[in-house]
This record gives C-alpha cells, sequence and structure tokens, in this order.
C-alpha cells in the first residue's frame, strides 16, 4: 500500500479523528506519524483500520468522560468512557471482519481440467 497524505486524511476521516477546521493535530488522538507507522504495517486501509479503531480503545480510557459525539447526523450526549471504549471496539471489530473479508477475495483461481471422451465418427 502506498502511504499518501491523502490516505492519512481519509484513515482520520474513517477514525472520526479530523483535524478541526483552525485546530492542529494535538486535538486529534493520533499524529499523522502513529497513523502512518500503522499504514506501512498493513496490507489494506481496513487492516490499518481496525488496528487504529483498537489502539484508540486503549487511548480513550485516559481521558474524561465524552460529552458530545456527533456522527453522520446523529448526536449523542455523555458517553461514559466505558461506552465509548466498547463504541471503539466494535468499530475496530467491523473493520476487522471487512480485512478478513479482503484476505479471502484475492485474485486466486482455480482451474478444472475434465479428461476429453475420444470422438466416435
Amino acid at each position: 500500500m502506498t502511504i499518501t497524505q491523502g490516505l492519512v486524511d481519509e484513515a482520520r476521516k474513517y477514525l472520526n479523528e479530523e483535524i478541526p477546521e483552525m485546530g492542529t493535530v494535538s486535538e486529534t488522538l493520533f499524529t499523522d506519524i502513529m497513523i502512518i507507522e500503522v499504514l506501512s504495517t498493513s496490507d489494506t486501509i481496513n487492516q490499518a483500520l481496525y488496528l487504529l479503531w483498537t489502539k484508540k480503545a486503549g487511548l480513550v480510557q485516559k481521558g474524561s468522560e465524552v460529552k458530545q459525539i456527533n456522527a453522520g447526523g446523529e448526536s449523542v450526549q455523555k458517553y461514559t468512557k466505558m461506552d465509548y471504549v466498547k463504541m471503539c471496539l466494535e468499530t475496530a471489530k467491523g473493520y476487522k471482519e471487512l480485512w478478513e473479508g479482503e484476505k479471502g477475495s484475492g485474485n486466486s483461481y482455480s482451474v478444472a481440467l475434465m479428461k476429453r471422451r475420444p470422438r466416435i465418427w
């Protein structure tokens, strides 16, 4: 996988860790270097997101409770740390399933050979 700034930004988007407009990376849980390290050791973005969401679950345990989360037009008020950790791990599980599905859908193929019957004229 080729690591580009676009790929790092895409990973940030799917992690809900985008840098706020007029903000800095310090307002997120992950630096670009942290994301790049995981991307560089991953085969696909889904594998990287599985690993990053798992790491995020560990990182959010240190913080205080979440006051508000906005995702996809929905707003959730006052998550406990444990609720947020569970949500991160559930999201990681979803990306793990996507990654495992990718492993099984490679470009492999099998060829079946049939023995020909001699023609009788």
